[in-house]
Protein backbone atom coordinates (compact mmCIF):
# COMPACT_ATOMS: atom_id res chain seq x y z
CA UNK A 1 0.00 0.00 0.00
CA UNK A 2 1.61 3.33 -1.02
CA UNK A 3 1.10 6.10 1.13
CA UNK A 4 0.82 10.02 0.21
CA UNK A 5 1.94 12.27 2.70
CA UNK A 6 4.57 14.88 3.30
CA UNK A 7 6.58 14.87 6.49
CA UNK A 8 9.29 17.34 7.64
CA UNK A 9 12.68 15.92 9.64
CA UNK A 10 15.29 17.80 11.15
CA UNK A 11 18.04 17.30 13.66
CA UNK A 12 20.79 18.62 15.20
CA UNK A 13 24.13 17.38 15.16
CA UNK A 14 27.80 18.05 16.73
CA UNK A 15 30.13 18.23 14.11
CA UNK A 16 33.47 19.49 13.41
CA UNK A 17 32.23 21.35 10.04
CA UNK A 18 29.26 21.41 8.10
CA UNK A 19 31.20 21.81 5.17
CA UNK A 20 33.01 18.82 6.16
CA UNK A 21 29.50 17.02 6.43
CA UNK A 22 27.84 18.37 3.26
CA UNK A 23 31.17 17.33 1.44
CA UNK A 24 31.02 13.73 1.97
CA UNK A 25 26.83 13.96 1.10
CA UNK A 26 27.58 15.63 -2.16
CA UNK A 27 31.11 14.17 -3.18
CA UNK A 28 32.37 10.92 -1.00
CA UNK A 29 28.76 9.15 -0.22
CA UNK A 30 30.69 5.90 -0.49
CA UNK A 31 32.75 7.01 2.66
CA UNK A 32 29.64 6.98 4.85
CA UNK A 33 29.62 3.19 5.15
CA UNK A 34 32.87 3.40 6.57
CA UNK A 35 31.60 5.90 9.15
CA UNK A 36 28.18 4.52 9.90
CA UNK A 37 28.74 0.71 8.53
CA UNK A 38 25.91 0.07 11.04
CA UNK A 39 23.43 1.73 9.49
CA UNK A 40 24.87 2.17 5.92
CA UNK A 41 26.50 -1.00 3.98
CA UNK A 42 27.26 -0.41 0.76
CA UNK A 43 27.09 3.35 -1.48
CA UNK A 44 27.63 2.78 -5.28
CA UNK A 45 27.56 5.30 -7.71
CA UNK A 46 25.40 4.89 -11.22
CA UNK A 47 25.67 6.79 -14.60
CA UNK A 48 27.95 9.57 -14.06
CA UNK A 49 30.37 11.12 -11.64
CA UNK A 50 29.18 12.01 -8.24
CA UNK A 51 28.41 15.80 -7.68
CA UNK A 52 26.59 16.96 -10.63
CA UNK A 53 22.66 17.16 -11.00
CA UNK A 54 21.68 14.06 -12.70
CA UNK A 55 23.77 11.59 -10.92
CA UNK A 56 22.60 7.98 -9.75
CA UNK A 57 23.31 6.75 -5.93
CA UNK A 58 22.29 3.17 -4.38
CA UNK A 59 22.21 3.10 -0.55
CA UNK A 60 21.92 -0.30 0.88
CA UNK A 61 21.38 0.68 4.69
CA UNK A 62 19.71 -1.02 7.79
CA UNK A 63 21.09 -4.67 6.49
CA UNK A 64 18.07 -5.38 4.09
CA UNK A 65 17.00 -2.00 2.38
CA UNK A 66 17.94 -0.44 -0.34
CA UNK A 67 17.62 2.94 -2.09
CA UNK A 68 18.48 4.09 -5.56
CA UNK A 69 18.97 8.05 -5.88
CA UNK A 70 19.03 10.61 -8.55
CA UNK A 71 20.41 13.80 -7.82
CA UNK A 72 17.57 16.68 -8.23
CA UNK A 73 19.56 19.58 -7.21
CA UNK A 74 22.86 20.74 -5.69
CA UNK A 75 23.37 24.56 -3.88
CA UNK A 76 26.91 24.33 -2.53
CA UNK A 77 26.33 27.80 -1.35
CA UNK A 78 23.91 26.63 1.10
CA UNK A 79 25.67 23.38 1.57
CA UNK A 80 21.75 22.05 0.37
CA UNK A 81 20.71 18.86 -2.46
CA UNK A 82 17.96 17.44 -3.20
CA UNK A 83 17.75 13.56 -4.27
CA UNK A 84 14.49 11.88 -5.55
CA UNK A 85 13.98 8.05 -4.91
CA UNK A 86 14.01 5.95 -8.02
CA UNK A 87 14.22 2.20 -7.20
CA UNK A 88 14.28 0.48 -4.40
CA UNK A 89 12.05 -0.59 -0.61
CA UNK A 90 10.50 3.36 0.18
CA UNK A 91 8.99 3.32 -3.30
CA UNK A 92 6.79 -0.14 -1.97
CA UNK A 93 5.71 2.22 1.02
CA UNK A 94 5.31 5.72 -0.84
CA UNK A 95 4.65 6.83 -4.56
CA UNK A 96 7.18 8.89 -4.32
CA UNK A 97 10.22 9.67 -1.94
CA UNK A 98 12.04 12.81 -2.34
CA UNK A 99 14.40 14.05 0.52
CA UNK A 100 16.13 17.52 0.95
CA UNK A 101 19.90 17.57 2.95
CA UNK A 102 20.73 21.37 3.68
CA UNK A 103 23.91 21.45 6.32
CA UNK A 104 23.70 24.68 8.38
CA UNK A 105 26.92 25.51 10.35
CA UNK A 106 25.83 26.52 13.91
CA UNK A 107 28.81 29.03 15.72
CA UNK A 108 32.38 28.48 13.83
CA UNK A 109 31.57 25.70 12.19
Amino acid sequence: MAYSQLQKVETSLHMASAGQFYDVFCNKPHTVASISPENIQFVEVHKSELGPEGSIVSWNYLHVCVAKEVVEGIDKENNKMTLKVIEGDLLGLYKSFKSNLQVTPKGKG
